[in-house]
């Protein structure tokens, strides 16, 4: 019926449909639905610059759209406008089409911010496609986050492998993100060989802007691999000169807190106002590693540190790089669950 009012009536004012949580509707009826968005007399982009389909089975409706259907839905989003893909469920085979969907539809790109949640598949795919094309000139932010992960609801287990997720790494190493300041890839269930892919990208510069990063509740990746990572910001010419926020809680990277102080105390860090090592493993070596490089002149932008929900560190050890950071700015820092200031 929806749909219907949309042909009939036009609703050409229309600039933002949110159909979320209508679980019970099919394919057939999504596909009605996107084939209904009006456009404008004439032909070109419509008003529609925002769909929002979280918790849907929409994604039955694109595919069915085929490539033809879907570079029309992109074009009656209009020049302006980005979709929003959250909860939606795609197997290898759909993304293909959405891949050239996107492609086509620069919003996603030239928005500078893509966000996708749940459709690790989509996400990686479109992101590799993406990556590769002019349009990566454009991007501010990439976000992805595995939340079925988070609410341990994946049919697949934490250890589920995700189709696309090389490429999507591969073209990060291989291409410049000049503009991109924000880079969020929590709880993917990163390998060793997908984290020395994005320690490629920072050894050769690719990402000389970002500010902030994320790589919290990869647990997956080893020691050796985060050792690695650290070493190649301290190696590298421009690296990550940028980053203000760095959160690696539940991951196992505090077992190599030297390599990161190493990091900081070649000066490659000097803009770090952030640190978050929460439940990362940390061990009292690490943390007295990081006190050294505090005592010698490193962090010294530092403004929040949390170290909470490492039990292997002593409590004197806290203390101590409590003490030593607060020469900094007299600053309250979060200790395994306590605060010393």
């Amino acid at each position: 019926m929806f749909a219907g009012v949309l042909r009939e009536q036009g609703l050409f004012a229309l600039s933002n449909l949110d159909v979320s949580a209508n679980g019970l509707v099919g394919k057939e009826a999504w596909g009605d639905l996107f084939r209904s968005i009006p456009e404008r007399e004439g032909g070109g982009g419509g008003n529609v610059f925002r769909l929002t389909v979280k918790g849907t089975s929409a994604d039955e409706g694109l595919v069915s759209l085929g490539e033809t259907g879907l570079v029309c839905l992109a074009g009656k989003m209009g020049g302006r406008g980005w979709v929003r893909f959250e909860g939606l469920k795609l197997s290898a085979d759909d993304v293909r089409d959405l891949a050239t969907f996107v492609r086509r539809a620069e919003e996603y790109a030239k928005g500078g911010y893509l966000d996708v949640h749940n459709v690790l598949s989509l996400a990686f795919v479109v992101l590799s496609a993406v990556i590769q094309t002019e349009h990566s000139n454009f991007l501010r932010k990439i976000c992805l986050a595995n939340r079925a992960w988070f609410h341990h609801k994946s049919p697949y287990g934490h250890n589920a492998p995700i189709v696309g997720e090389c490429p999507f790494f591969r073209a990060l190493s291989l291409t410049r993100l000049p503009k991109v300041s924000e880079l969020s890839l929590r709880r993917l269930n990163l390998t060793d060989s997908q984290a020395r892919l994005l320690r490629s990208a920072v050894t050769a510069g690719h990402l000389p802007s970002v500010s902030s990063l994320n790589l919290s509740g990869n647990r997956s990746v080893g020691r050796g691999a985060w050792g690695e990572f650290f070493r190649s910001i301290a190696e590298s010419g421009v690296g990550l000169s940028a980053l203000k926020s760095l959160d690696l809680s539940e991951t196992s990277a505090g077992l190599e807190a030297k390599s990161l102080g190493m990091a900081v105390k070649a000066g490659k860090l000097g803009l770090l106002s952030s640190l978050v090592l929460r439940a990362c493993s940390l061990t009292d070596e690490g943390v007295r590693g990081l006190t050294e490089v505090v005592k010698e002149g490193g962090f010294a932008s530092l403004t929040f540190v949390s170290l909470c929900n490492n039990g292997k560190v002593g409590r004197e050890t806290m203390r101590e790089f409590a003490v030593a950071t607060s020469g900094i700015g007299g600053r309250c820092l979060p200790v395994n669950s306590c605060t010393i200031c």
